[in-house]
């Protein structure tokens, strides 16, 4: 990773070492069932835009493309109510440094951390997977200086730099 890029959060004032009181974590609630359905398919909202623009460019290949991502669209995007309450809304720790996942439909699932976690200070994406392989994005925005956001950060932060240590002696 390029370290003058400027997605590299410097450490500041909220981002300091994690003290022995913060090992319990409260959980995060990411928002609501239909929150997290907006932000999931923001990312097919956009791709119809692009496809769009580009057919005002080329009118056949943004007519092929825009096909693509109506069909893309609705494959991927929660749009059904099963899917919408398939969408994980918070994250909990559980017993032994495992997360739990609680969906929509009020089931909880054990997850893992699948991919490095986007830890913005106002926006986090975590990848998670679940016992059964099935695969989990929670998406969640957060008011400024919010302090469980910057626990879970912090604990992430934590647990993934542990996991590159321990690949880093092994390879």
């Amino acid at each position: 990773m390029n370290k003058n890029s400027r997605w590299l959060l410097q450490a500041g004032p909220d981002d300091s070492a994690m003290t022995a009181g913060d090992k319990v974590l409260p959980p995060l609630s990411c928002g609501s069932v239909q929150q997290q359905a907006l932000l999931h398919s923001l990312s097919c909202c956009l791709a119809g835009l692009c496809a769009f623009l580009s057919m005002l460019d080329n009118f056949r290949f943004g007519m092929a493309l825009l096909l693509l991502v109506i069909i893309w669209t609705l494959w991927f995007c929660p749009w059904s109510i099963q899917r919408r309450m398939a969408l994980p809304i918070a994250l909990m720790s559980g017993p032994e440094n495992q997360y739990l996942l609680q969906l929509g439909n009020g089931e909880q699932v054990q997850v893992q951390l699948r991919a490095w976690p986007f830890l913005h200070p106002r926006l986090g994406v975590l990848t998670l997977r679940g016992i059964h392989k099935q695969k989990y994005t929670l998406i969640g925005v957060f008011p400024v200086r919010d302090a469980v956001w910057r626990l879970w950060r912090l604990h992430l932060r934590q647990v993934w730099a542990e996991r590159k240590a321990v690949h880093g002696r092994a390879g």
